[in-house]
Order: C-alpha cells, then sequence, then structure tokens
C-alpha cells in the first residue's frame, strides 16, 4: 500500500479527478467510521463530521469544482487531514494485522549493534486505542499468541519523549 502526497498519480487523478484535494475524508458519527468523498452525497446531506474538530462537513462533489473535497461549516479548523490520515494508518494495520517492523538495533553509551534486520510480521489480533494501563494508551495492541507489540501511528508528529519513557516503564514491546 502506498499513499500518494503531491503526485500527478494518473490512477488518482482518474478515480478522483484530482489529487490536490486536503480533506478527502469525512467521520460518520453514528457508524464510527471514515468515509471518502467519493462515497458522499453533495452539501450537507452528508451527515459527516470533521475527524479532528467534529464539525459539521459539507461535500462539494466533482461536480461543484475542480477536485471533489469536503469543508467545514463554519470556521475550519485545519487538522481534518491530518487526523483522517492517523485513522486511516490504524485501520489499515488493523485490518491487515501485519506490519513492516524497521530494524533494531542496541545501543550502549556510543555502542551501536543492529539486532535485526526490517522484515514483515503477521498478527492474529489486532485492538484500536487498546486501554488496559494507565500511563500509556497505544494506536494499536497487535497480538501474536501471547505477545503483545503496542504500536504508536506518526502520520506528522512521532512520540514525544515522555511518551516514549512510559512506554518503556511499562516493558511492553513498542
Amino acid at each position: 500500500m502506498s499513499i500518494h502526497q503531491g503526485h500527478a498519480d494518473p490512477e488518482i487523478r482518474r478515480q478522483y479527478g484530482n489529487d490536490s484535494a486536503r480533506l478527502v475524508y469525512g467521520w460518520h458519527p453514528v457508524e464510527e467510521k471514515l468515509f471518502h468523498i467519493s462515497e458522499a452525497r453533495r452539501g450537507l446531506g452528508c451527515g459527516l463530521i470533521c475527524p479532528h474538530c467534529k464539525g459539521v462537513l459539507v461535500a462539494h462533489l466533482k461536480d461543484d469544482l475542480k477536485a471533489a473535497h469536503f469543508a467545514h461549516y463554519g470556521p475550519a479548523c485545519g487538522g481534518g487531514p491530518e487526523t483522517a490520515l492517523h485513522i486511516l494508518c490504524k485501520e489499515i494495520v488493523r485490518d491487515e494485522l501485519r506490519l513492516t517492523v524497521p530494524r533494531e538495533f542496541a545501543i550502549h553509551g556510543s555502542y551501536e549493534r543492529l539486532v535485526s534486520e526490517a522484515r514483515e510480521m503477521v498478527f492474529e489480533g489486532a485492538t484500536l486505542e487498546f486501554r488496559d494501563h494507565v500511563e500509556v494508551i497505544p494506536d494499536l495492541r497487535l497480538q501474536v499468541g501471547d505477545l503483545s507489540l503496542f504500536v504508536e501511528i506518526a502520520a506528522t508528529h512521532p512520540c514525544g519523549e515522555e511518551k516514549i519513557a512510559r512506554l518503556k516503564r511499562l516493558g511492553t514491546a513498542a
């Protein structure tokens, strides 16, 4: 799976008319899932809200403008596209039950040693927003047998040092 940003991908242009629209996913509060603009009804009848600020969205379809997209019905928050990307990433990993884990290093002072190369892992189960821990709520908990892996999705902002320290204190692979 790849996410295209700013590329003139012919498939995206064929399917959606343009790749320049930013807010192309709206949140359905009853079904609790994202809907792409290609699935929406025009105007306020789409019944969707911004995934970030929960403000009401208006669907502008391809016939209305060059690129179909959602707009806020009122002041725009600016956070909708990033939040939608974050939700989509979590849903993809949950649904596919596989993830490429990056290379792992052991580091002590100035000494660094490669422990394992990047590899794809396949999981048996996934839980979004796992809430069994008080210190941290990971975006995903992936399971293989009795083993768990906490996953944080970084759409544009990685975890801060405080959250990383809390994950380390838990002792769960992350």
